[in-house]
């Protein structure tokens, strides 16, 4: 599996505009099945539930605040690629389309 890091990088929708592109890639993650729905979920819990542990220990080290900043901004940095990737294979190419 290829990791893309904006939709522009992937081939069957570099042609698109940015509108086209997002919602092409809503409805190729509509066909994700559930095994891959699970694993993009997991993810998003295993990046989640460290930045509310580290906002609740705030109140004894502020330092944990910037920690769960740093691991906010790695939330998109992770996840986009790995959804990017995983919906990769319901995309169509443009040669498929023209026949």
């Amino acid at each position: 599996m290829k990791f893309y890091f904006s939709t522009r990088q992937i081939p069957a929708l570099r042609h698109l505009p940015l509108t086209q592109r997002l919602q092409q890639v809503q409805l190729a993650q509509a066909k994700l099945t559930g095994p891959e729905k699970l694993l993009l979920n997991v993810l998003k819990l295993v990046i989640l539930i460290p930045i509310f542990v580290l906002i609740l220990r705030s109140g004894q080290e502020w330092t944990s605040l910037l920690w769960a900043f740093l691991v906010a901004t790695a939330f998109p940095l992770l996840l986009k690629p790995l959804q990017y990737g995983l919906c990769n294979k319901y995309l169509s190419s443009p040669t498929q389309k023209e026949s």
